[in-house]
């Protein structure tokens, strides 16, 4: 392979690499932190709460959260989705 045509192949695969890490600069860790949660934190702990308690005082095995607003979505699960014949965890699409 002549020294051009290495030249110009390193080239390519440098352009290449510098375009995929200046996309990758806008989903980075520090503008994650800077938007705001689409959901108020204090209300996803008192469902949170709810469900937990709940469960301590067996009134339910488990529970799955599915919160969605315009394109913002929310899930979470919690506990056991069966307890009888056997155990399984819930999963956010358990069907109860």
């Amino acid at each position: 392979m002549s020294i051009l045509v290495q030249k110009i192949a390193l080239t390519f695969f440098l352009t290449v690499i510098s375009i995929g890490c200046i996309n990758l600069a806008d989903i980075s860790p520090v503008n994650a932190k800077q938007t705001p949660h689409p959901f108020a934190p204090t209300k996803l702990e008192a469902i949170e709460t709810a469900i937990t308690q709940a469960r301590k005082e067996n009134r339910l095995p488990g529970g799955v959260i599915w919160i969605e607003h315009n394109d913002n979505k929310f899930t979470k699960a919690y506990g056991k989705a069966n307890t009888t014949p056997i155990h399984s965890l819930a999963q956010i699409d358990t069907i109860y």
